[in-house]
């Protein structure tokens, strides 16, 4: 895999031109966004091609055990404290005011830091693979072996992820989120094509976590080369750690780990719970509609990572003004996204996941209940995000911890006494979340950037709410004339629906600067005139 930055040259810390660059990084925000959602496609497609191949090739209950490996690993990732997403911020902060040197401290502090922990991590992984049969056996039966060697395999993937984070951190920070997203889509494409080789030659989900491994190094080594690159005067040594940086970046990370703690309570362990009470083929059926959602909402998590270091710079100059501007306009793009989104999961769910899984996971009452559960939380997104920017998302975080652990003493009982399936562990998921991110964090942020939560509602919400309602419309119309026939309705309703979203998005939400733009790349540079 070629380096994505070869054909451009390093945007330098400090610029002796008469117009300096800008360092907050909002000129880049758009382009950002746009190629962000580029790389994501790459891996929404490879989350859609994996399960459906991996199903068909091993069955059900061995997709329920690569579900349930991923969730069991993902709990070592809390070793790190949250310090790997200081970095982005810092570096951000720091070529904003030209301290090049203090870029170098940040980066050795926290990669010395983090590759302790990742030592830790492969010791724990080996811990956890050998007690597996003890607790787990008669659950996973006869796939026992493969979920061992699949545990220590992902385990030794995330300890090299957290070893190197530093250097993400220092991609982001420059706001060359392009290059990040282009060694990402080339880690996916690396990593599918290999599975797809695995899968054709007849070989297990042992082999399918080391195509993983391999994917992961090939994506790590690029990021180190292109870190440098972006920041020529950048070192990384022994000598250079602080212990001062390490505290800030833990300071820092302790209040970015709450909102991550919780996102593995609400997924990780309602996926522990799911695989204990019902078997990892039910968990293979839960997980498919969460993966449905989780893939089309990241669209949304994407402009919400832009905004972090942007946030940063501005909350470093003093920039209220534009910080408020930034929150409501992040806010509404995520809404132009995860609504319709929203709308389509909840309506045509059910024929969705049978084009895509097949007769067994179309629970359509399921998709929706998913994907409602999680509309608060990818529209204010962006809010979070803000506040990580400001170094103000600690009370935030704390209250979506509070959330999670609500929602697991929820899906507990909807397993156990209750008995409600799956259905209500949506349910016990989405409930406390949305009460978080659509009651709390969005009066918080309000504070924060002094502004009504009223008047920022009316106006990030507003406009998206209207455009979206001729698709909601037509998707209804569809579903209920087609009823015998969902797979026609889908395509109807989507055809239909789509057309009149994008005239309405073209006429009320996209800025002009981007439809001269886009005309001009169409070869219609008449029309922008």
């Amino acid at each position: 895999m070629t380096s994505p930055v070869a054909t451009e040259a390093p945007v330098p810390l400090i610029s002796n031109t008469a117009e300096p660059p800008d360092l907050t990084g909002r000129s880049r925000m758009a382009w950002n966004v746009i190629i962000s959602w580029a790389g994501q496609m790459v891996f929404i497609v490879a989350g859609f091609i994996m399960p459906r191949m991996i199903d068909r090739r091993l069955g059900q209950e061995t997709l329920g055990i690569w579900d349930f490996s991923w969730s069991m690993v993902a709990y070592f990732g809390l070793i790190q404290m949250g310090v790997g997403s200081s970095v982005s911020r810092y570096v951000a902060k720091y070529r904003a005011r030209g301290e090049v040197d203090l870029v170098s401290s940040i980066v050795s502090s926290v990669m010395f830091l983090q590759s302790a922990m990742a030592l830790v991590i492969l010791a724990l992984a080996g811990l956890l693979a050998y007690l597996l049969p003890s607790f787990w056996g008669l659950r996973l039966g006869d796939g026992i072996g493969d979920a061992q060697v699949v545990v220590m395999t992902l385990g030794a993937s995330l300890a090299i992820q957290i070893a190197l984070a530093a250097f993400t951190g220092v991609i982001t920070g420059c706001h060359r989120w392009d290059i990040h997203n282009y060694i990402k889509a080339g880690w996916h494409v690396v990593t599918v094509v290999a599975m797809i080789v695995v899968l054709q030659l007849g070989l297990g989900i042992r082999s399918l976590a080391l195509a993983s491994l391999i994917g992961l190094a090939l994506a790590d080594l690029n990021r180190i080369i292109c870190a440098f690159v972006l920041c020529p005067g950048m070192r990384v040594g022994v000598r250079l750690v602080r212990a001062s940086m390490i505290r800030s970046a833990f300071g820092f990370g302790v209040k970015t780990l709450a909102p991550r703690a919780a996102d593995l309570l609400l997924n990780q362990t309602s996926s522990i719970l799911i695989a204990g009470f019902l078997g990892p083929a039910a968990l293979a059926l839960y997980s498919r509609p969460r993966s449905l959602a989780q893939h089309t909402h990241m669209l949304v998590s994407k402009l919400a990572f832009v905004v972090t270091p942007t946030a940063s710079a501005m909350h470093s100059a003093s920039r209220r003004e534009e910080l408020r501007e930034l929150l409501v306009g992040a806010t509404r793009y995520a809404a132009c996204v995860s609504l319709p989104l929203t709308i389509g999961l909840a309506i045509m769910g059910g024929p969705l996941m049978l084009l895509w899984m097949g007769p067994d996971y179309a629970n359509g009452t399921l998709v929706a209940l998913v994907a409602l559960g999680n509309f608060a939380m990818f529209t204010f997104m962006p809010a979070m995000s803000l506040l990580t920017g400001m170094n103000a998302h600690g009370r935030p975080g704390m209250v979506h911890l509070a959330a999670a652990v609500c929602s697991v003493g929820l899906v507990f009982l909807a397993l156990g006494p209750l008995k409600l399936g799956l259905e209500g562990v949506a349910l016990a998921v989405g409930l406390p979340l949305t009460a978080a991110y659509g009651g709390y964090v969005v009066v918080h942020t309000c504070k924060h950037v002094d502004m009504p939560w009223i008047t920022f509602l009316r106006r990030a919400l507003g406009t998206p709410m209207l455009c979206s309602a001729p698709l909601a419309a037509c998707l209804i119309v569809s579903r209920v004339l087609m009823s015998a026939q969902p797979l026609h309705a889908l395509w109807l309703g989507s055809l239909t629906g789509g057309v009149l979203l994008t005239i309405a998005y073209w006429r009320y939400v996209l800025p002009d600067r981007v439809k001269v733009r886009t005309l001009r790349l169409l070869g219609m540079s008449g029309l922008a005139a």
